[in-house]
């Protein structure tokens, strides 16, 4: 159950929309949010400390799940930043599939 008042901040669309018009990825990833992963903190624990520490390294602006899981995204700095959190990822046998995306 989703106990809404828990919960630290909400994602905003007109935030996000105003960022997307900007082409500024910084911004973008600042508006992204997922109060679903509230509700999940206890049964993806492991996942929830790694996207903790993804937000704190210096390859990653925003790392978030996807709805409810298990899909996950990350807002990287670079490309080079991108590719190496990737590979760090793919480094790692919790992940079984890993894909970079570059939008313009």
């Amino acid at each position: 159950k989703l106990d809404v008042a828990s919960i630290p901040s909400h994602p905003s669309a007109e935030k996000m929309a105003i960022a997307l018009q900007s082409k500024n990825p910084k911004s973008v990833a600042d508006s992204a949010g997922n109060v679903f992963h509230y509700s999940k903190v206890h049964e993806y624990a492991p996942l929830m400390g790694k996207l903790a520490a993804w937000k704190q390294s210096k390859l990653v602006w925003n790392a978030l799940m996807c709805g409810a899981g298990p899909t996950l995204m990350a807002i990287c700095q670079s490309e080079n930043s991108a590719k190496e959190f990737a590979d760090s990822l793919k480094a790692d046998s919790f992940w079984k599939h890993v894909m970079v995306s570059k939008t313009a």
